[in-house]
C-alpha cells in the first residue's frame, strides 16, 4: 500500500468514526441513557442498609453494576442500529467505494462506539467521585490517605489436628478441641515485599466477639511476629507491620484458638474479599481509594467496548432491532458462564447406582448426558464470560485491582474484538451496499 492510498486508507477510517459519533450524538434517547445512570447515583446512598459500611459498600456495588448495565443498553442500541441505517439511507456508500472501504467503514464503526464506550466510563467515574465526596459519611472511606490492599492468597494451608470439622457448611473450623491452622504464602505472592501486614476474615461461632493467637514464621521457622488479636464475625483482623527478612522464600501464618475463646471458622467456598477463598490474605501494598476506583471505571470501559464490537459485528447481518435483541441475549449468557461451567461439571458425575442382589453398579451416564456436556463445556471455554470483568467485589473490599488483571481483561478484548472485526469484514465483503 503506497502513502497515498494508506493517507486515503486512514482518512476514511477517520470519516467513518466521525460519522458513528456524530450520528449517535443526534440520537437523542442516547442522551437519555444517562438520566437513569444519575437516578442510580443519587439514590444508591439511601438505600436502607444494616449499617454506614453496609451503605457504602451497597451504593458502589449499585453505581457500578446497574451503571455499566445501563450504559450497556445504551451502546448496544446506538452499534447495533448504525450500519443498517447506513446501509438502507446508502450513506455508507461515499466511504465503501475508497480503498479498503469496507475495512474503513467497520473499523471506523467499532472504534467509534469504543469512543462512546470511553466517554460514559468517564462519566460514570466522575459521578461517583462527586458523590462520594459530597456524601459526608463516606469521608473515612475514601480520604486521600485511605488503603485500598495489594493482597496474596495463601498457596496452601493444613492442620496439625484431625479435629477440625472441614465439612461443616463450607467453613474449616478451629473448634474446641482442634489445634491450630497453617497458612503458607510462596515467595512468588510476597512478590519481593520486606514488609506486609495480614487480614483475617473469619466466620465467628457465636454472636461474641472472640479471639485467636496469630503466630507468623519464615520459612526456615524463624518467628516473624506473634499477636493476639480480637475477631469479629466477617470483618476484617489486621496484623500490622511485619518485617519479612530479604531472601525469605515463603511465610507461614499460624493461627490458634485460645482458651477462653469460641469457636470460629474461615469460609472457603464463598470469595468474600474478591480475590482469595481462604479467610486470610498477605498485605503487600496499598493504592489511593480514587486510583482504584479509575481501574474498576476502565475495566468497565473495557467490557462495554468488547460487547460494542459484537454488536457491530450482529449489525452486518441483521437488522438493528434484532441486532440489539441478539447482543442482548450474548451479554446474558456472558454473565452466566459460571453457572454453566457449573451445570457442565455436575452432568454425568452424580453418584447414582443400580442396585442387584450382588452388588452395586455404577450408573453410567446417558448419551444424552454426556453429548449435553461436551457442547456446554465447548461452549464456556470460546463464549466471552463477563466475570473476566468482574471488578465490584475487589473495590468493596479494598483491594486494589491487579495490573495484571487490568491487562489480561484488555487482552481478552482484543482478542474477541479481533475475532469479530473478521468475521464481520468477511460478511461485508459479500454485502451489497
Amino acid at each position: 500500500m503506497n502513502k497515498s492510498v494508506e493517507k486515503r486508507f486512514f482518512s476514511s477510517i477517520l470519516a467513518s468514526t466521525l460519522v458513528a459519533l456524530r450520528q449517535a450524538f443526534r440520537q437523542q434517547w442516547f442522551w437519555l441513557i444517562f438520566a437513569p445512570f444519575l437516578i442510580v447515583v443519587i439514590f444508591a446512598p439511601h438505600l436502607p442498609a444494616d449499617s454506614e459500611t453496609a451503605s457504602y459498600r451497597l451504593s458502589l456495588k449499585i453505581i457500578l453494576g446497574g451503571g455499566s448495565a445501563i450504559f450497556f443498553i445504551g451502546i448496544i442500541l446506538a452499534a447495533s442500529a448504525s450500519i443498517p441505517a447506513e446501509i438502507s439511507s446508502k450513506t455508507a456508500q461515499r466511504i465503501a467505494i475508497a480503498p479498503c472501504g469496507r475495512i474503513s467503514l467497520l473499523t471506523g464503526r467499532i472504534l467509534a462506539f469504543s469512543i462512546l464506550a470511553a466517554l460514559a466510563a468517564i462519566i460514570g467515574f466522575v459521578s461517583t467521585c462527586t458523590l462520594f465526596k459530597t456524601t459526608g459519611s463516606y469521608s473515612k472511606y475514601i480520604k486521600d490517605d485511605s488503603r485500598q490492599f495489594y493482597s496474596s492468597a495463601a498457596v496452601s494451608r493444613h492442620s496439625g489436628n484431625k479435629k477440625i470439622a472441614s465439612e461443616k457448611s463450607g467453613v474449616l473450623w478451629v473448634s474446641e478441641n482442634a489445634g491450630d491452622i497453617t497458612w503458607n504464602f510462596n515467595a512468588k505472592n510476597l512478590s519481593g515485599a520486606t514488609k506486609a501486614e495480614l487480614m483475617i476474615v473469619p466466620v465467628v461461632a457465636t454472636t461474641v466477639d472472640t479471639s485467636a493467637l496469630v503466630s507468623i514464621f519464615s520459612g526456615k521457622g524463624g518467628k516473624l511476629k506473634s499477636e493476639e488479636i480480637s475477631l469479629f464475625d466477617n470483618r476484617p483482623s489486621f496484623v500490622r507491620q511485619i518485617n519479612i527478612p530479604p531472601g525469605t522464600k515463603s511465610v507461614n501464618v499460624r493461627i490458634s484458638r485460645l482458651p477462653d475463646s469460641s469457636p470460629f471458622g474461615f469460609d472457603f467456598n464463598l470469595d468474600e474479599l474478591g480475590t482469595e477463598k481462604n479467610g486470610v490474605s498477605l498485605i503487600t501494598g496499598s493504592r489511593p481509594f480514587y486510583l482504584n476506583l479509575f481501574a474498576a471505571w476502565f475495566v468497565v470501559w473495557i467490557k462495554l467496548s468488547l460487547f460494542a464490537s459484537t454488536a457491530v459485528f450482529a449489525s452486518t447481518f441483521l437488522s438493528g432491532p434484532i441486532a440489539a435483541a441478539f447482543s442482548c441475549l450474548l451479554y446474558l449468557l456472558s454473565n452466566i458462564i459460571n453457572f454453566l461451567k457449573e451445570f457442565a461439571a455436575a452432568l454425568g458425575t452424580h453418584e447414582m447406582h443400580a442396585h442387584t442382589h450382588i452388588q452395586h453398579v455404577p450408573h453410567e451416564p446417558a448419551f444424552i448426558e454426556k453429548a449435553a456436556k461436551t457442547a456446554i463445556t465447548l461452549f464456556t471455554d470460546y463464549f466471552p464470560d463477563a466475570s473476566r470483568f468482574d471488578t465490584g467485589e475487589a473495590l468493596i473490599w479494598g483491594r486494589a485491582i491487579p495490573f495484571g488483571f487490568i491487562f489480561h481483561a484488555f487482552l481478552y478484548f482484543l482478542i474477541y474484538a479481533a475475532t469479530c472485526w473478521l468475521a464481520s469484514a468477511l460478511i461485508l465483503r459479500r454485502k451489497e451496499f
